[in-house]
């Protein structure tokens, strides 16, 4: 499913979207109907939201869905320590030169990020 809703394709409900701000709307759909995390993705990574009930992530946002077994407000809790401005930035135009500007990742970059392992018990 697409993540891109444009106000002019919301239809009034009581689920809540979340953009990389934060809480931006209510639709009549939700795209994830399980706990999730929503976190910004361009110059808002490390805005960090845990949402319980279904939502819908908005395109300007990344999400989790699959915690791999982890508790999810864990993951919250657990994403909060991470410093994006230790990944560097890069552009097109200067992939070899580090940017130390807001924090800018995508999917990809975001599976670069060391997970992390908890003991089992």
């Amino acid at each position: 499913m697409d993540t891109i809703l444009p106000k002019s394709d919301r239809i009034d409900g009581n689920v809540p979207i979340y953009s990389s701000a934060g809480l931006s709307g209510f639709h009549s759909e939700a795209m994830v109907n399980q706990p999730t995390v929503v976190t910004g993705r361009y110059g808002t990574i490390g805005n960090d939201f845990f949402v319980e009930e279904p939502s819908w992530p908005h395109n300007t946002t990344l999400y989790v869905r699959d915690f791999k077994g982890n508790e999810p407000r864990f993951i919250f809790y657990a994403l909060q320590l991470v410093n994006f401005y230790a990944y560097p930035r890069q552009s097109r135009r200067s992939r070899n030169q580090s940017k130390r500007r807001s924090p800018r990742t995508n999917n990809r970059a975001a599976s670069r990020i060391a997970a992390l392992r908890l003991p089992s018990s």
